[in-house]
């Protein structure tokens, strides 16, 4: 080491740093440490030079100061500026281990100087800090100078933090440091708020930092971006984290560093990770659901780190809101610094991910609180005196049923003809005074064949005066002969169907959505168990080959209108919606024509809907019966998955909504969201969902079931509403149902919205405060309406356990999230992950 003797030899040093700082200085020569009244004594002078000047001023035995103030007053209040600092070490730090830890930060000094009293056997010196701006708030100053004290492991001069500190010079030799570095202030703050925060309780009332280079005195404030991109910079904007909430540990461990941090290793020679690297991890892990846990359990692994302060830094990265910074930014591994994704989010980010964007948590009913709300506001709506639409939204199994079923002066419609059956049996009315709708059954086999074939081609109206014929005696088939087994089944269903047209006000009729919405009945208020949207918005399907042979028999009898516009429909491009508004059909004719083509399909309810379109080898059609709800009755809706947002867009201000929907489960719901078995998709790894499946019972399509083991043989997709026969039993639920292109068209016009592209695709999308990749078309409005829809047979499915009544596991495999199940990415036993 060579002490410096001349000032002009410094200015000449061209490896020495030429940036000119404020101090202020004493001329006064001291060859040993001055006393307290020849401190008094001194007088500051400001200047500027390099901080080899400060260097020769000390070691030339003089004193000095790092600001310059205001009327040459050295008082903390009246500093200008300063941009050199001084960390004084009096025997508690050698030099060497003060050199670790800046290593271990990413730090440097610039240069030093031992102090008066210094000695081989007990290391006394001070160490220089250039920083690469001007601070002018003394209160910034003291913030840098506790930063760097707790920096040092409280084992610098915890007295220097003030900003009016002088510093005495020197009679032993000066050392160079990164001469030609400065500390970037934002980056030195991030390093050391951290600790202050684990010094001071994790609370940020006592640290003062510079807000993006404005000099100032401002609280717990963002100063730092660790580089220039975008990755890595504070977003305090953001009033929450989104963050990933199913994913699996494994797949973060393809970055080698963070490998290492789990495994509880080091990257340097103390077995540990840097600041710099910990930093880094921790903007990533700040992103995911259960950061703070991974991060904590990583620290607990290693027992060099201190614990504490350690711990500050998620805290302070968590608060910032910071972005992801890019592993090649601080990792040393060249297999991280070459990987093609750069962050967690970038290497979780894939269909079936799930990011949870809520804010706050929602209202959880307890069940007993939820069962008395539903009772509550069931009662009160049956008594109010309205006539409006109130959907009663109530989580499956609180009870809704019976107290539909129990209710007088109502019609009570169910979704099919075995649940009516099963609800009026069981119903604690009165037998005078609940009456049910008569199904058709009863009838000899040729008989029954013949009506449903009938029902199959849509002629309702049809079979109608069928029955009223047959219960005279007159046969269906022409020339035929009547049993009497037929005629009494057909005077039973009508004497039936006219004991309810008869009912008073005050009987309770049990009958379907389907009858509930197509007949006119004396009671003032219908209550739909489950939704009756399939009914209200009915939809079905023919093939085109029908089509084809009614439109050349429409031709030949000179119907050619009908005939051209069905024609029109079956050269379109399946973009093209056509609807039947203002076409008069003869029903007679048609009926007559259909029935000598022995056509099989709906062509007659098809010939009666009001929209259609051609979708490959098929015509879909929708009717719209929204308006067949009557206007002058009051109208209920009780179903734990009513599609809120469609319903409002369909029944505008008539519609009131009660949601007791979000109940505590008694037991869970399992979900894996790495595929979404949709039916395309299940026709290539349907074998590997098999392999993951329990023994239980499983609810998946109609069309799928020989897929996969234990498929329950009487529910699926579109048919599990209303039943409990699979109360109390673990399930399995496979699919992510759609209602096809067609249906969503349908809706389009139905609500009058205004769509051009229908196209589906994986789409980013935000449903119910999840963000995740789903397959759904572009317009915003019929993609939610999308998605409450599949949403709701999903969750139909995996409810028909009761989870919230009974401590029983339900697994659902499907990339639609659905409330309260546990989101799960990856699965250790499927294979190809």
């Amino acid at each position: 080491m060579k002490k410096i003797a001349k000032q002009d030899e410094i200015l000449l040093d061209k490896r020495a740093s030429q940036k000119q700082l404020p101090f202020s200085i004493d001329p006064t020569v001291f060859t040993e440490k001055p006393t307290k009244k020849q401190i008094a004594k001194l007088t500051w002078l400001p200047v500027t030079g390099s901080v080899t000047n400060v260097l020769h001023h000390a070691t030339s035995g003089r004193a000095f100061t790092c600001g310059v103030f205001k009327d040459n007053n050295r008082e903390s209040e009246k500093l200008i500026k300063q941009q050199i600092f001084c960390v004084d070490f009096d025997g508690g730090m050698t030099l060497n281990e003060a050199g670790e830890i800046l290593r271990e930060y990413n730090l440097f000094y610039n240069a030093g100087y031992y102090s008066f009293r210094h000695s081989a056997e007990l290391e006394k010196f001070r160490l220089l800090f250039v920083f690469d701006g001007e601070i002018q708030d003394p209160k910034i100053v003291k913030s840098i100078l506790r930063g760097f004290y707790h920096l040092f492991q409280c084992k610098s001069d915890k007295s220097c933090v003030d900003a009016a500190r002088y510093w005495n010079g020197t009679d032993k030799d000066y050392f160079m440091g990164d001469i030609n570095q400065v500390i970037n202030l934002k980056y030195f703050s991030e390093v050391t708020t951290p600790l202050l925060l684990a010094a001071d309780r994790n609370q940020y009332r006592k640290i003062v930092t510079a807000d993006e280079g404005i000099l100032c005195a401002k609280s717990g404030k963002i100063i730092y971006n660790i580089n220039k991109e975008n990755q890595g910079c504070t977003n305090q904007n953001k009033k929450d984290i989104d963050k990933i909430q199913n994913f699996n540990v494994e797949d973060l461990q393809q970055f080698q560093l963070f490998k290492i941090f789990f495994e509880g290793k080091g990257t340097n020679m103390k077995n540990k990770l840097s600041h710099h690297e910990l930093f880094g991890i921790a903007t990533n892990l700040i992103h995911l659901k259960g950061g703070s846990s991974i991060w904590k359990e990583c620290l607990a692994k290693n027992p060099l780190y201190a614990k504490k302060e350690k711990e500050s830094i998620y805290k302070y990265v968590y608060d910032k809101k910071y972005d992801p910074i890019h592993f090649s930014k601080f990792s040393p591994y060249e297999e991280d610094k070459t990987n093609f994704f750069q962050t967690f989010r970038q290497i979780l980010i894939k269909k079936g991910r799930i990011f949870n964007k809520s804010n706050s948590e929602e209202k959880l009913w307890k069940l007993s609180d939820a069962r008395a709300e539903l009772t509550k506001k069931y009662s009160e709506i049956i008594e109010a005196d309205d006539c409006d639409v109130h959907i009663i939204k109530c989580a499956t199994g609180l009870g809704k049923t019976q107290l539909i079923k129990n209710t007088i002066n109502i019609v009570a419609a169910f979704p099919d003809h075995d649940l009516k059956k099963e609800h009026f049996d069981d119903s604690e009315l009165n037998a005078t005074i609940k009456l049910a709708t008569p199904a058709l059954i009863g009838f000899s086999e040729n008989v029954q064949k013949h009506i449903d074939a009938i029902y199959i081609n849509g002629f309702n109206d049809v079979v109608n005066t069928l029955i009223k014929n047959l219960a005279e005696g007159i046969s269906i088939n022409d020339g035929g002969k009547c049993s009497r087994e037929d005629i009494k089944a057909a005077q039973a269903y009508l004497e039936a169907l006219r004991a309810v047209k008869q009912s008073g006000e005050s009987n309770t009729i049990f009958t379907t959505h389907h009858r509930a919405v197509l007949t006119s009945f004396p009671q003032p208020t219908i209550v739909f168990d489950e939704n009756p949207l399939g009914v209200l918005l009915a939809q079905g399907a023919v093939p085109i080959s029908d089509v084809q042979k009614l439109v050349l028999e429409l031709s030949f009898t000179g119907n050619k209108v009908l005939a051209e516009k069905l024609r029109a429909c079956i050269n379109s491009d399946s973009k093209t919606v056509f609807d039947f508004v203002g076409m008069a059909i003869d029903e007679d004719g048609l009926y007559k024509m259909i029935k000598k083509l022995k056509l099989k399909s709906k062509i007659w309810e098809f010939l009666k809907s009001d929209y259609y379109v051609k979708i490959n080898d098929r015509i879909n059609y929708c009717t719209n019966n929204i308006w067949r709800l009557p206007t002058d009755k009051k109208i209920i809706i009780a179903d734990a998955t009513a599609p809120i947002e469609l319903y409002r867009k369909i029944l505008g201000s008539r519609l009131k909504i009660v949601d007791i929907s979000n109940v505590e489960l008694k037991g869970k719901i399992i979900q894996y969201t790495t595929r979404s078995c949709s039916r395309t998709g299940n026709e290539g790894y349907s074998e590997a969902v098999n392999a993951d499946l329990d023994n239980w019972d499983t609810i998946t399509y109609k069309s799928q079931k020989q897929m996969f083991n234990n498929a329950a043989p009487d529910i699926h997709f579109g048919k599990s509403r209303g039943t409990n026969k699979y109360e109390g039993r673990n399930l399995n639920v496979i699919g992510t149902p759609n209602y096809g292109g067609a249906y969503y068209m349908f809706l389009a016009k139905v609500c009058g919205l205004d769509v051009s592209d229908f196209t589906m695709r994986n789409r980013k999308v935000l449903f119910k405060n999840n963000e995740f990749v789903f397959y759904t078309v572009a317009h915003e409005e019929l993609q939610e309406f999308h998605l409450e829809l599949t949403e709701g047979d999903i969750i139909q499915a995996a409810h028909r356990a009761r989870p919230i009544n009974h401590d029983v596991t339900v697994k659902v495999y499907s990339n639609l999230p659905i409330p309260h199940a546990e989101l799960i990415w990856w699965k250790r036993n499927t294979p190809n992950q």
